[in-house]
């Protein structure tokens, strides 16, 4: 009993101490890397195809938890007027300590021609911290609201997602992302084409921060997405 109210305590003040908003905790996935992690969920609303990977075909919602110096497997958006979206969530877990004192920040917002839906209700010019823990503790964490894509033929808008490292006291860590597009490269604004070499990705640092924009519509192809955390 006494270990089990211990546990309680510390991840009391865990959460207490973070300066994010409040958290959702995901422990579904495959066993924990050795070290940190990095976590994306994604979510296809109508569980229709618009939001998937090769490895998550046919399931609704799923998550992944990779360790440093590894790559996320590719989320593939593909929103059109097929009817609900994709939700995407991300998230750290800084079990070793090593993510101690990064800042993860994103903002996600519409582009021309402005509102239309096509990005949710949490589409804001505000910038978003993405949750890490301060002190090591082995604790997965997502942001609680959902970056919504649902771009598509008939609105005609796109969604503006810029990642930075603003605040952050650790320029030794990177944020590498992959963007890659088939089909119609006008749905994936700043990507790589699919057959890209695999030394052609972006990175975000604390000095660089990195836009891409997703504008899938009923045009052939897709977005292809993944995530990198790494010691540079």
């Amino acid at each position: 009993m006494k270990v089990r109210n211990l546990r309680r305590r510390l991840v009391g003040i865990m959460c207490g101490a973070l300066t994010a908003a409040p958290l959702i905790v995901a422990t579904a996935g495959p066993a924990a890397a050795a070290g940190s992690e990095f976590g994306v969920k994604l979510r296809d609303d109508s569980n229709n195809g618009q939001c998937v990977t090769d490895n998550h075909r046919g399931v609704q919602e799923f998550a992944q938890w990779v360790g440093e110096g590894m790559w996320t497997e590719p989320l593939v958006i593909d929103t059109d007027n097929r009817s609900g979206g994709c939700q995407l969530w991300f998230g750290t877990n800084n079990k070793d300590g090593s993510l101690t004192g990064l800042k993860l920040n994103y903002t996600y917002q519409y582009g021309a021609p402005g509102n239309t839906g096509e990005c949710g209700p949490n589409a804001s010019p505000q910038r978003v911290e993405i949750p890490v823990v301060p002190a090591p503790f082995d604790f997965r964490l997502f942001q609680t609201n959902s970056i919504v894509i649902d771009t598509d033929t008939t609105r005609n808008s796109y969604c503006d997602l810029t990642l930075d490292m603003v605040g952050s006291t650790r320029s030794d860590i990177a944020l590498d992302v992959k963007y890659r597009f088939n089909g119609d490269g006008g749905q994936c604004h700043h990507a790589f084409p699919i057959d890209a070499p695999d030394d052609r990705f972006d990175t975000v640092t604390t000095s660089l921060p990195l836009t891409i924009g997703l504008d899938t519509t009923n045009a052939g192809g897709a977005c292809f997405l993944s995530f990198r955390l790494r010691r540079v």
